[in-house]
């Protein structure tokens, strides 16, 4: 769903920059030996009208699919990020202590992150650990939770290029998501434009465009047409080399068609999401 899409796009804002006579160049996302404060807040709207024939219902299909959804969906979270020094192989350790204040998740208010990165790459991360520590958790939920933080890093496609101002650069990332129970593709295009440099701060517009596709099952048919765009924008420490704010702003529309040929049901929905982001980020060591 595109609040998950959100959060990847969130971390895919976090590079460190380097800067030389108006050039900047995007690189990252941390360095060896430093510590990051980061804060993010999201708000996710979600519409669904399904169409077709209720009397289905008798037939087997779910009553709740013929049931409109609307949602509002908010996201709030404090993480500390800390980077332990580099080694021979040129990589250095990785620890992302996530507080997730309001949201739900009250068991497990904390979560924390392991991994490494080497110099200038995509973190790796490779182990998680909830706050407070619970034996029976299920250790499915742990890999589903893993998953979602490596795909976040993973899907990351900065442009490695050297901007000048007035320069475009357009990268192209595919995401898996899910909605309503299926699975489906999310192909956006990321457009950065360096617009200004101002006091060693360095100021890029985003422009999104949003592709969906939809693979089939071999229980269901599953096909359609989605869209959807949205515009962002970042800036960037310069001497600091470091990411300093972000806000996003993304509206999706799909129509999904739904078919078992197994009992011949069909249905149909009509879906939007809208959703608006905000991320600070600061290092502090």
């Amino acid at each position: 769903m595109i609040k998950k899409l959100l959060l990847i796009l969130m971390l895919n804002s976090i590079y460190t920059i380097c800067f030389c006579q108006h050039t900047v160049l995007l690189q990252g996302p941390y360095k060896p030996k430093s510590k990051y404060q980061n804060t993010v807040w999201s708000e996710h709207l979600l519409d669904i009208k399904p169409e077709g024939d209720s009397t289905l219902v008798e037939e087997g299909m779910p009553r709740k699919l013929f049931r409109p959804i609307m949602e509002r969906d908010t996201f709030s979270s404090n993480a500390i990020v800390s980077t332990g020094r580099l080694n021979k192989t040129k990589e250095y350790p990785i620890v992302m202590e996530v507080h997730l204040p309001g949201n739900n998740v009250s068991n497990f208010p904390t979560v924390i992150l392991y991994g490494a990165a080497h110099e200038d790459s995509i973190p790796q991360m490779d182990s998680i650990e909830f706050i407070p520590k619970n034996a029976s958790l299920n250790n499915m939920y742990k890999e589903q939770s893993l998953q979602l933080f490596k795909n976040a890093f993973h899907y990351l496609n900065p442009p490695h290029y050297f901007f000048h101002i007035g320069d475009t650069i357009s990268t192209n990332t595919i995401i898996p998501s899910g909605l309503l129970g299926i699975r489906l593709y999310y192909n956006i295009s990321t457009n950065y434009k360096l617009i200004a440099v101002k006091k060693n701060i360095a100021y890029f517009d985003l422009k999104y465009i949003v592709r969906i596709k939809f693979p089939n099952s071999q229980a269901v048919i599953v096909n359609g047409q989605g869209s959807g765009s949205g515009t962002g924008s970042f800036t960037y420490h310069i001497k600091r080399h470091y990411f300093l704010y972000n806000e996003t702003f993304m509206n999706t529309n799909t129509i999904m068609q739904v078919y078992n040929p197994a009992n011949n049901l069909y249905i149909k929905f009509l879906i939007n999401e809208k959703a608006h982001s905000v991320v600070a980020f600061r290092q502090i060591k």
